[in-house]
């Protein structure tokens, strides 16, 4: 006879409960589950978009207009180039800004009209004036003349150019806030004050100075230029007395952010960059007495190169270009002193 025995009624009822538990516990399990992979993706896309933003984008810099015409808009024709100058020490890579404007022209002239009382004679003029002040815009080369005391000859201590800088800088503090300029002393010109401005003299007889000053680059030390020109972006003009007498600029008044690093080309590669007519000729300056334009220079010898940044207005992005300075020649050999610039960077055709 088998041996049984009844189980007991309380041990029957915490055995359901049990498994009542048991089938409880599991949806929320799932449910922890499901929290803990939300909560691991949401964490791995702020860690992308952190990446993202702190990340460089690849930027691919276009050949424009900009890059391939001359300054007087004329096509390059540089059909064969050397360089016989030194062997440049360049970085490995530079880097690319994108441009956003700060404060457009018009506003400028405003505030400087504003802050130094500055008014047309009449609607039509292109200067600003008040007494011995004066504003003038050349729509030639795009730039501005502030004058603020009168080239007039007279007699003048030797210029302190320490002291020099700390004025000019100050001024463009007071006059041009919304703008970050740095100096560049090492390109700094001295001259004795006349009635026009003298030829350049030694530091120790010059009773004034002449002080450019570039944009200022977060990640680099080369200089800022206005689209063609060959002047810096800003010059001031300090006499002996430490009087501010002249700025001359040029507007471009940019705030700019990093957004791409590119190898450079080399030199030969920027010289066939040049024959290819990726150049642009900035200044031609003809030794002879005869006349020939940009564009019938056909060779060219460069003795010197440097870089500089310059704001293409087509890409809207900055990047650095080089700057080669030499003579070139045109078919009835016409000699011209030259100065060209091509991408030092590896531009892409649209």
């Amino acid at each position: 006879m088998e041996n049984t025995q009844a189980q007991n009624p309380n041990d029957q009822y915490e055995n359901l409960q049990s498994i009542r538990a048991s089938i409880a516990q599991k949806p929320q399990q799932r449910t922890k589950l499901w929290i803990i992979i939300g909560t691991v993706v949401v964490v791995l896309l702020v860690i992308s978009a952190v990446v993202q933003i702190y990340t460089p984008k690849t930027v691919t810099v276009p050949e424009t207009s900009f890059t391939t015409t001359n300054s007087n808009n004329t096509l390059p024709n540089l059909q064969n180039v050397t360089y016989t100058g030194p062997t440049p020490d360049f970085p490995t890579q530079f880097s690319i800004f994108s441009a956003r404007t700060i404060v457009s022209q018009g506003q400028l002239v405003q505030e400087l009209s504003a802050q130094y009382g500055l008014l047309k004679p009449f609607p039509e003029a292109n200067f600003w004036v008040n007494g011995n002040l004066s504003l003038v815009f050349d729509p030639t080369t795009n730039s501005y003349t502030f004058t603020l005391k009168d080239l007039t000859n007279e007699t003048l201590p030797i210029v302190d150019a320490a002291r020099a800088e700390e004025v000019a800088t100050s001024f463009l503090i007071q006059a041009f806030p919304d703008i970050s300029l740095r100096p560049m002393m090492d390109q700094a010109s001295y001259f004795v004050l006349g009635l026009e401005i003298e030829e350049t003299s030694s530091p120790a007889q010059a009773t004034a100075i002449n002080i450019p000053y570039t944009a200022q680059l977060d990640t680099e030390n080369f200089p800022v230029v206005y689209e063609k020109a060959t002047q810096p972006l800003f010059v001031v003009t300090i006499d002996g007395n430490n009087t501010v007498r002249l700025v001359i600029f040029y507007p471009q008044f940019q705030q700019y952010t990093r957004i791409d690093t590119k190898a450079p080309i080399s030199i030969d590669d920027a010289l066939l960059q040049i024959q290819s007519g990726v150049a642009s000729i900035i200044s031609s300056t003809i030794v002879e007495a005869n006349r020939v334009t940009m564009s019938e220079l056909i060779s060219a010898t460069f003795t010197s190169v440097t870089v500089e940044y310059r704001l293409d207005p087509k890409s809207e992005l900055l990047y650095p270009f080089y700057r080669f300075t030499g003579t070139a020649t045109s078919a009835n050999n016409i000699t011209a002193d030259v100065e060209v610039i091509t991408p030092a960077i590896k531009t892409t055709t649209r």
